[in-house]
């Protein structure tokens, strides 16, 4: 299966106080299915980071630092997206949009609002990390039946 990470979710997995479902579908995917990833998605960790101070006191710069370095050589990157269309209703989001679909992803995991609202973009199943973990839970145990 091939996800495509909002940087909300990987934020969210550097925070000190878990969410223990992120932390799970993390693990998860890491080990069992493609994450697809984008020069984009790591920048907006990065600039999250540097321009959030309340990040900055939360998560260790070091921290910061291996995680990015984890997903970048664990994550298939998609080369860059020229022409990103309008699509969502926050047009912030629409490059998510636009490296799910160029990335082939079969799902787009984020924390967003208002991509949860469109519940699929052109084949891209748009989904939170609770209801992917559930998706992943029933598909494990569909395949050890």
């Amino acid at each position: 299966m091939r996800l495509f990470i909002d940087a909300n979710i990987y934020i969210s997995y550097l925070l000190p106080t878990k969410n223990f479902t992120i932390v799970k579908l993390i693990k998860e995917v890491t080990d069992n299915h493609t994450i697809l990833t984008s020069k984009n998605v790591i920048y907006e960790i990065k600039d999250k980071f540097f321009n959030k101070r309340y990040l900055r006191q939360k998560i260790r710069k070091e921290m910061l630092a291996d995680f990015i370095a984890a997903i970048e050589n664990s994550a298939e990157f998609i080369p860059p997206v020229k022409y990103i269309p309008p699509a969502s209703r926050d047009p912030k989001d629409d490059y998510l949009l636009a490296y799910a679909l160029a990335g082939r992803a079969d799902y787009l995991v984020t924390g967003d609002e208002d991509l949860f609202e469109m519940k699929e973009y052109k084949g891209v199943r748009i989904v939170s990390p609770g209801q992917m973990l559930k998706k992943l839970k029933i598909l494990k145990k569909g395949i050890i039946e």
